[in-house]
């Protein structure tokens, strides 16, 4: 399927709507993950650990961190650029579309995004968490990644309100016209 959109792509002299690059990129984000992990549980994951042999050290956990690592740039780099484009966009653009100020839309998700992003890391505990049995006290990498679990929900539910307010409006308005 991927293979027959990247051709269909190529024939239309590479001129996507942004909904078909948005589901090939996440297609294929998908089909790297499924193979990474398969790999990780399938490929060596029962090594026992040099220290303790009651502990696995499966043998591609540096390329799933790896994996991760370049997910999470590609993720930062992807929303830089998607405000900064944004941003440019609606500043030259037309003020308001369809009763919405797109600037001042613009401009408010990302300070909320920023703002849940820096009070999740302020309001992150820092006690010790117990890793393989012992403790880890490392509080910049607890409270990034409270940060990151607790800012991902947030957002998570703040999408899912929107698209339950989003159905009901739809409904109400089918009903009434």
């Amino acid at each position: 399927m991927m293979i027959r959109r990247l051709t269909d792509a190529m024939k239309s002299g590479g001129k996507w709507p942004a909904v078909r690059v948005s589901q090939t990129v996440f297609y294929a984000m998908i089909a790297l993950t499924v193979v990474m992990f398969g790999a990780f549980y399938l490929i060596g994951y029962e090594n026992p650990y040099d220290d303790n042999p009651d502990f696995n050290a499966p043998l591609l956990t540096g390329a799933v961190v790896w994996f991760m690592l370049l997910l999470l740039a590609a993720a930062i780099v992807t929303v830089v650029a998607a405000a900064t484009v944004s941003t440019r966009k609606h500043s030259h653009a037309a003020r308001n579309a369809n009763g919405i100020n797109a600037r001042r839309l613009t401009a408010s998700v990302t300070v909320l995004v920023v703002l849940s992003l820096v009070l999740t890391f302020a309001l992150a505990p820092t006690s010790a968490v117990y890793v393989n049995g012992s403790p880890y006290h490392d509080t910049l990498w607890l409270r990034a990644t409270e940060m990151f679990v607790d800012t991902s929900l947030l957002l998570l539910i703040a999408a899912l309100a929107a698209v339950v307010y989003g159905y009901c409006r739809h409904r109400i308005n089918r009903r009434r016209g």
